[in-house]
């Protein structure tokens, strides 16, 4: 494993960004997203529910959802099926053409876009902010994390929600393992350490209303840890009063 820290400079900043879209592309156009539903089943009932049970105890009547870095959009989807009685509004962006691709050909209005430049998305314009599976974890340097939650406090409305899951190890920080076991495609991902991820929403003004773990076992896995550690918070914006 290697390690990454904020002496990172642009030239690698960019450099990195070229490998998750090249990774996602691969992953999109060998179907890999679809074979992971049964390893995460588990992980991915236990997530929606907590946050279908947080988005129906705010009692929205319309919901105005971004869904920063979507993938495919399965999140979404799956989380659609427990909201049927609400009035969804939906806007998703990816890093990967052939992500979005994927999503457009599902109904979902998806475009191209990157989790540190949501500039295009106006202040308090969603109620629900959704960064899931990780997608906050491919960005590969500590302050371009804290610009993607910034910039999601900006784009929320007052009393709307975050919700955010990520890999960690609770012994490590910002390590770094390989995406494609197999070098089909080079890439790497971040793994937050013990309370680092708590620390950074509560830096940024989130107020944490739950938080879950779940682990996924992976003993085939020749490279890499064979389990992934997902935690989940959900967070809501409160309203300052000036």
């Amino acid at each position: 494993m290697g390690e990454l820290n904020d002496s990172c400079d642009d030239i690698v900043g960019i450099s990195s960004q070229k490998k998750v879209r090249n990774y996602f592309d691969h992953v999109a156009a060998t179907g890999l997203y679809s074979s992971r539903d049964g390893l995460y089943s588990g992980f991915f009932e236990e997530r929606d529910n907590h946050i279908a049970d947080k988005i129906s105890s705010e009692n929205f009547c319309n919901l105005r959802v971004l869904d920063a870095g979507c993938g495919d959009g399965s999140g979404f989807i799956r989380l659609r099926e427990r909201l049927k009685y609400l009035d969804i509004t939906y806007h998703g962006f990816d890093i990967s053409p052939k992500m979005v691709e994927n999503s457009v050909n599902q109904g979902l209005n998806v475009v191209e876009g990157d989790l540190v430049d949501l500039s295009r998305y106006p202040d308090g314009g969603f109620d629900i902010v959704l960064s899931l599976f990780g997608s906050i974890c491919y960005l590969p340097e500590e302050r371009k994390r804290k610009t993607a939650l910034r910039e999601f406090m900006r784009v929320l409305a007052g009393g709307g929600l975050l919700a955010l899951d990520v890999f960690y190890r609770p012994n490590e920080q910002d390590c770094t393992y390989s995406l494609e076991e197999k070098g089909l495609v080079e890439g790497w991902i971040h793994l937050f350490g013990k309370g680092q991820v708590g620390n950074m929403l509560a830096a940024e003004g989130f107020t944490i209303i739950h938080t879950s773990k779940h682990k996924t076992e992976f003993p085939q896995r020749n490279y890499g840890p064979k389990d992934n550690l997902h935690e989940l918070y959900i967070c809501k914006k409160i309203s300052r009063r000036g």
